[in-house]
């Protein structure tokens, strides 16, 4: 390395029951969130018996992971990664934010505090490292049905 700092070429995951280490192993991704799958099928080959819950910080969200665990029928305890910031005055406030908008699964809309309909202007799926076709990411995708009406451009919405 050039800063003269040595960086790990491994990652060691354990599994605690009740206080009791389970299960180990040792994987050569440093990345927690390509190591929670793998590990999980590990420890399910090797202990004979899969766990009715799975409790990981933060470093293990995906939608990969969460997508793996309700197939399984295995309930996942994962701290989402903007938990800390959810918790903001600042971020509960900000109008802006679609977690803070109300959302209907039925239409697949979001509505603003204006009260206007927000619909998706695209899904746009990506592939992850392991293969998973999935990440429908929104982001900033929506936009008010009056700015199509009106011809807007979505690029500047």
């Amino acid at each position: 390395m050039r800063n003269a700092q040595l960086k790990p070429g491994y990652n060691v995951q354990i599994a605690v029951d009740s206080e009791y280490i389970v299960a180990a192993d040792m994987f050569q991704d440093r990345n927690d969130v390509w190591t929670l799958i793998p590990f999980l099928k590990y420890m399910e080959k090797e202990l004979n018996f899969r766990y009715p819950s799975v409790t990981a910080d933060s470093g293990y969200e995906s939608e990969e992971a969460y997508s793996y665990l309700r197939e399984t029928g295995q309930a996942p305890y994962i701290k989402p990664q903007t938990y800390e910031r959810w918790k903001k005055r600042s971020f509960k406030k900000d109008i802006s934010k679609r977690e803070n908008m109300a959302y209907d699964k039925a239409i697949d809309t979001y509505t603003c505090y204006a009260g206007k309909k927000l619909h998706p202007i695209y899904i746009k799926k990506q592939k992850s490292r392991s293969g998973y076709a999935g990440g429908f990411w929104r982001g900033n995708l929506y936009r008010s049905l009056r700015s199509t009406v009106h011809g807007a451009d979505p690029a500047v919405l």
